[in-house]
């Protein structure tokens, strides 16, 4: 309940400023501690550090004080991002006390035996010294002491880089047993290394140079991203290699290597993510500094690493299946009520299990794969000024590639078995994988075609290469059918839209008017028999609030009616905007056939008031295409039907009655537009109703203008 919220927030908000004065407190008692040590001479952009620490040969208080800064700075740095200097400086001094530490390591042997346990503590500072040098740098001005914060940043990842480094040559000579042994534990072990220390370093470098990418700066982002990968590299190298030792061991018992080696296949398998995902973020970059051989080079590694994972997954399945006669290789259970006995049972639940996960890992690649020839075609597709003949011949194979794999996956959902509901959750997952197909399809597809018009309306060439026919025509008699049209429909108007803002010629604008046209009523006689199953389906009485029991198949039709919706508005508003208005009274009406399908997704309320507003649109387009007495009877329909009274249909009302009046002489707009401000005020409260007229008042006065100016009466407004 709310008071249960509050009280919860109220608790977090106490937890948090007590971790907050923690923090603070920490670092005002390691600074009286180190007092005599520390460098105040430090400002923005040059953090405190030790100064003069040759004489400063305490172990213990160095120890204390990179303890303490260390805990201080997270603590800031979590909890009140408002500060993000003083994590800084403390986070900074913590690195100094650590460097002092080690650098009496080489000549004192107290400081050289507590040095592997300050490990994890100095790990932590060289870490979040990124982080708090990235909020510092953003929440301040360009420059942090003459240096730009994001050089700031990489030049922190490098020291973390090399502190790493450093620790991986001292423990690149200790025994493989190492890792199989409790030693594992142990700070700064090498177990402890891969598992932890390279994995967070690599994804810390993949965070700040995405994040520099977006921002386009390039150059960080690009060194960044390159230790990310320098780190996947080094890790995936050690762990491969204790996995082939690991394939040969012996004298361990069979389930502690199995969950040895299950740690070690996920951590490579984590370790591929984040190569992957440095390789794309790196090949957006190289595309986006004209460096498109680079860019190819980064997708060519990542189709590497997929064709990798994916050999993986078919040898761990062969090998489940080749094994799964070997009784000695499998823990049977010892009770069971089946005929066949417990042998035959067990068999039976490993096998489904084995077929369940080789379906779900072919669904994981397939969406890989789609993503990888996605980045493909954007290469091409983005060259400047346009891609060549070979180009586009690259860009329609793989899009018809990408077609193939939605069709594939299409036609072989998961199989489900009954073994669990982790099982189920993990099938409905696997769906959005082939949504996820389909639409980065759709993209890839409305993209290209968009960019063919442009160059095709500027070009005045006569090719015709539609990319939509690959997947048209395989897609043909499916329930993705409309989906296509629907996106085909909004490539068009997108194109429209940048021709008539680029103002190109009338040939071109009058060719995508009648394209868009032609596929509109493509896609509602397609469409038609859809929208009325989904009409029946409302009409039988089922509760529109409720969710419950909702086929898959009636939401796909939901998801298509709002997006004809959406799109069919963007129609209208774009030909109501340019001024065209014989085409936006036919867009109108398709709007207005598509809005009168019944829909659980609004209300009543807004229904009405969408039709009205389309009703009102349509009758001002028709009024100034010069169809007055139609304007007229539709601007009257609009009023009448309405079961909200508004001044906007007030002043349209007016208007087209204006309009009638100019033309015809009608002689009952005055009368008209009286009866129907008694409606609107009766309807409501008289003042403010009074007040909303009023502040409509020059726009209805605008019309009685072009009234008289085309030679009509004077309208004592």
């Amino acid at each position: 309940n709310n008071g249960g919220d509050e009280s919860f927030i109220s608790l977090f908000e106490e937890k948090k400023h007590q971790a907050v004065a923690g923090g603070y407190t920490r670092a005002i008692a390691a600074r009286l501690v180190l007092l005599n040590y520390i460098d105040t001479r430090g400002r923005i952009g040059h953090p405190p550090s030790l100064r003069q620490h040759e004489s400063l040969t305490s172990v213990k208080t160095l120890g204390f004080g990179l303890k303490t800064f260390c805990r201080a700075g997270r603590a800031i740095l979590t909890y009140n991002k408002n500060d993000p200097r003083g994590a800084y400086d403390s986070l900074s001094l913590a690195k100094s006390c650590f460097n002092a530490i080690q650098t009496l390591s080489k000549t004192n042997g107290e400081a050289a035996n507590e040095l592997p346990g300050l490990v994890d503590e100095a790990f932590d500072v060289f870490f979040m010294l990124p982080n708090a040098a990235s909020i510092f740098g953003s929440s301040s001005a360009d420059k942090i002491g003459g240096i730009k914060w994001p050089s700031l940043v990489v030049s922190h990842l490098k020291q973390a880089e090399t502190f790493l480094s450093e620790k991986c040559n001292t423990i690149a000579s200790c025994d493989y047993g190492e890792l199989r042994c409790e030693a594992r534990k142990k700070p700064g072990s090498k177990f402890v290394m891969l598992q932890r220390y390279l994995p967070s370093l690599a994804r810390l470098c993949y965070k700040h140079g995405s994040h520099f990418a977006k921002i386009e700066n390039y150059n960080n982002a690009n060194d960044a991203l390159h230790i990310a990968l320098k780190t996947t590299d080094n890790c995936l190298r050690e762990v491969r290699l204790a996995l082939e030792k690991e394939a040969v061991a012996s004298g361990q018992d069979c389930k502690a290597r199995g969950m040895h080696l299950q740690v070690l296949h996920n951590l490579e398998a984590n370790l591929v993510v984040v190569s992957i995902e440095s390789f794309y973020v790196l090949s957006f970059i190289c595309q986006s500094t004209g460096k498109k051989e680079a860019a190819i080079t980064c997708l060519d590694q990542i189709e590497k690493y997929l064709d990798e994972q994916q050999e993986r997954d078919n040898k761990l399945f062969s090998d489940v299946m080749t094994n799964l006669n070997d009784r000695d290789g499998f823990v049977f259970s010892e009770e069971s009520d089946s005929i066949d006995g417990p042998k035959k049972q067990d068999k039976s639940d490993i096998k489904s299990r084995a077929q369940t996960a080789r379906i779900l890992a072919n669904g994981r690649h397939a969406k890989e794969q789609a993503t990888l020839a996605f980045s493909r075609i954007m290469i091409f597709h983005k060259t400047l000024p346009s891609p060549t003949e070979e180009e586009e011949a690259f860009i329609d194979s793989k899009i018809r590639e990408l077609v193939d794999l939605a069709w594939e996956y299409k036609n072989n959902p998961p199989i489900m078995h009954a073994i669990s509901s982790a099982d189920q959750i993990s099938t409905d997952d696997n769906s959005s994988d082939s949504d996820h197909i389909f639409k980065i399809t759709l993209q890839a597809i409305r993209v290209v075609h968009i960019r063919r018009i442009l160059s095709k309306s500027a070009n005045r060439s006569d090719c015709d290469l539609n990319p939509y026919k690959a997947i048209t025509n395989k897609f043909q008699n499916t329930h993705r059918q409309p989906f296509i049209l629907l996106d085909q429909l909004n490539a068009i108007l997108t194109a429209q839209y940048k021709i008539r803002q680029d103002e190109c010629d009338e040939s071109s604008r009058s060719w995508l008017d009648k394209e868009a046209m032609k596929m509109a009523h493509e896609f509602m006689d397609i469409a038609k028999s859809t929208f009325q199953k989904s009409s029946s389906i409302d009409k039988g009485g089922r509760d529109c609030n409720s969710t419950l029991f909702i086929p898959r198949d009636q939401l796909f039709r939901n998801q298509l009616l709002q997006d004809t919706k959406i799109h069919f508005a963007r129609a209208v508003s774009l030909y109501y905007a340019s001024k065209d208005y014989k085409l936006c009274v036919h867009w109108s009406d398709l709007l207005y056939n598509v809005l009168k399908i019944n829909s659980t997704q609004v209300s009543l309320e807004e229904e009405d008031a969408l039709l009205n507003q389309v009703l009102s649109v349509k009758a001002f387009s028709q009024s100034m295409s010069g169809d007055e007495a139609t304007a007229m009877k539709t601007a009257r329909e609009a009023w009448e039907t309405s079961k909200v009274k508004t001044v906007d249909g007030l002043v349209n009302l007016f208007h087209c009655g204006v309009r009638h009046e100019m033309k015809f002489s009608s002689g009952d707009t005055m009368l008209e537009f009286d009866n129907a401000c008694n409606e609107l005020l009766s309807a409501r409260h008289q003042a403010a109703g009074v007040d909303e007229i009023i502040s409509a008042f020059p726009r209805m006065s605008n019309s009685c203008v072009e009234n008289e100016v085309g030679g009509g009466g004077s309208l004592l407004l």
